[in-house]
């Protein structure tokens, strides 16, 4: 197998060659939530946005290479749109999107009761983000993957993107996208009859990066909280910050990660919108200019050159003479929280979100590449290492790894395709190479539940 672009750009390139049905993308009713009693309840009627042939589907992944990691497309995918009453991040009643995707065609799998996968997308800049759209890329991900092969997808937008009236979105916050997940699940279930689909008893979660946290964090409260309604059969975190008090160590340390001058921002903005005490003014935590405007950048409706053109190239002062964005004064205060332990609101947010505390019922199983410079692997090996002190077998998959890899021609393909795409893209990083693999390690984990 070889892919013959790296991941991220074959998806963009593909989307224009699909001679798919595209409808209308019609708003839904622009209800109030009241209270958060009204959580999970349905605002409008789900509304249908699009559809992908199995031959366009296949189209795409050969033209690509990645169908050796699909299979070919056993189903049509027709997509819908959602909104339902949810919260925010301090809890505040508001609403959010979800994308509903539901499998057709003649084959066996795609009729009868279906299981429902939630799938947790990735880390997201632009406000108009929407799963539901078969031009977004992400939603090209899992119609490959999952609902052409006959998956009921669920795949939240996330409070703050699409519709949501929400002005922020509550990032690396567990509980609150673990609700949001939960009442996108409450949404979809309450309408899905209207469409024709049937769900089994066969509940599934992954989600990648960002959704690589959600999922775990999305497992972790049905399974604590919601054990009456659902009950997950099954799920795959992929290349996510569960370990995230020592993530956040790390990178105050010195070991500054990819995309940091991005995520950073979405990180405090969430936890001073949803906790509040990071910071009096943004300038008590952030450098000039860049405080005046941080708290708006992310997510925004600004095409991703002028986001980038509002990023300084560091996130820390390197005494280069460079732009940085974080003070000086805040990192040596920040740097003392952590090495002395103490209670400062931003410590106390980043433990109170990390996901090393609980035990999964249902099998979990985890999957990165170890040199991911924007979450490090260190997350999915100290989360399979913890785990495994409570007495569960989570395994950790790194693609580069092939011991870790299921043993036989699966395996070896998955090795060996991910060394080849590496091998051609030697700039490119693990972080975005990985999905893909990820993805067929995450389909042939659940058709074993």
């Amino acid at each position: 197998m070889r892919l013959r672009t790296p991941y991220t750009l074959w998806k963009r390139l593909s989307i224009a060659l699909m001679g798919a049905t595209l409808l209308a993308n019609c708003g839904g009713e622009d209800g109030a939530a009241t209270s958060t009693s009204t959580r999970g309840r349905v605002i409008g009627a789900p509304t249908l946005t699009g559809t992908l042939a199995a031959a366009d589907i296949d189209r795409v992944t050969a033209m690509s290479g990645v169908q050796a990691l699909t299979g070919t497309a056993r189903c049509n995918v027709t997509y819908r749109s959602v909104e339902y009453h949810t919260q925010g991040g301090a809890g505040e009643a508001t609403n959010a999107t979800t994308a509903l995707l539901i499998p057709s065609g003649a084959d066996a799998v795609c009729s009868g009761e279906r299981p429902i996968l939630i799938y947790a997308h990735g880390t997201a800049t632009r406000r108009d983000f929407n799963m539901a759209h078969i031009r977004n890329t992400d939603a090209l991900d899992v119609s490959a993957f999952f609902a052409s092969q006959g998956y009921i997808v669920v795949a939240p937008n996330y409070v703050g993107y699409d519709r949501s009236r929400a002005t922020y979105h509550p990032y690396q916050n567990a509980e609150a996208q673990a609700i949001d997940v939960v009442d996108a699940l409450r949404a979809v279930k309450s309408v899905l009859s209207s469409t024709g689909a049937v769900a089994s008893r066969k509940l599934f979660i992954a989600g990648y990066s960002q959704g690589g946290f959600v999922a775990m964090a999305a497992h972790r409260a049905i399974e604590r909280d919601y054990a009456a309604e659902f009950s997950v059969t099954g799920s795959m975190p992929m290349s996510g910050s569960y370990s995230l008090t020592n993530f956040a160590k790390t990178v105050i340390d010195g070991k500054v990660n990819l995309g940091a001058t991005t995520l950073i921002p979405l990180i405090v903005t969430s936890y001073q919108k949803s906790y509040g005490g990071l910071y009096q003014q943004p300038d008590d935590f952030y450098e000039l200019p860049y405080a005046a405007t941080v708290e708006t950048w992310f997510p925004s409706l600004l095409d991703d050159r002028a986001q980038a053109a509002l990023l300084p190239g560091n996130l820390f002062d390197n005494g280069d003479g460079q732009p940085f964005l974080i003070r000086n004064e805040t990192r040596d205060t920040l740097r003392e929280d952590f090495r002395l332990h103490r209670s400062s609101p931003f410590r106390q947010a980043i433990m109170q979100n990390d996901l090393l505390n609980w035990t999964p019922k249902a099998a979990m199983a985890l999957c990165g590449a170890s040199r991911d410079s924007m979450v490090y692997f260190g997350n999915t090996v100290e989360a399979s290492t913890y785990f495994a002190t409570r007495g569960v077998t989570v395994p950790a998959f790194d693609l580069r790894d092939r011991a870790t890899l299921p043993a036989g021609p699966s395996g070896d393909l998955l090795h060996g395709g991910f060394a080849q795409l590496a091998a051609s893209y030697p700039g490119a990083d693990d972080h975005f190479l990985a999905p893909p693999f990820c993805y067929a390690l995450a389909a042939r984990f659940f058709q074993s539940l």
